[in-house]
């Protein structure tokens, strides 16, 4: 039984529907070549290196490169000054109405704002 996506074309899984090219082998690259005002990608075989040279190139493309794990999505850290504040105010204010127009916004709690 195949699975349909949008437009009725069937769901492929794994890397190969993710390529820039369907039935590109992995060890090809575009090069783009511009023939008579036209520009068009030329496949062609990836040259094998060694992982110094691989190393080298990642290096000279990107020379600001730290190879440092970049976090994404949620950091979870200790709390700081700013975390403290804002528990702080969530003690001493409540958000509600604040005019007969139904406009809500945060108004403090025991008396007078500081």
């Amino acid at each position: 039984m195949s699975r349909r996506g949008i437009r009725g074309r069937t769901v492929r899984s794994g890397s190969s529907a993710i390529r820039q090219y369907q039935g590109k082998s992995s060890n090809m690259h575009t090069v783009w070549v511009t023939e008579d005002k036209t520009v068009t990608g030329k496949l062609v075989p990836v040259a094998s290196m060694t992982l110094r040279e691989r190393r080298m190139r990642h290096r000279r493309n990107h020379p600001m490169d730290a190879n440092e794990p970049k976090v994404r999505g949620v950091a979870f850290r200790k709390k700081g000054y700013k975390d403290k504040k804002l528990q702080e105010f969530f003690e001493t204010h409540v958000y509600t109405y604040i005019d007969t127009d139904m406009n809500k916004g945060w108004v403090y709690i025991g008396g007078e704002e500081e």
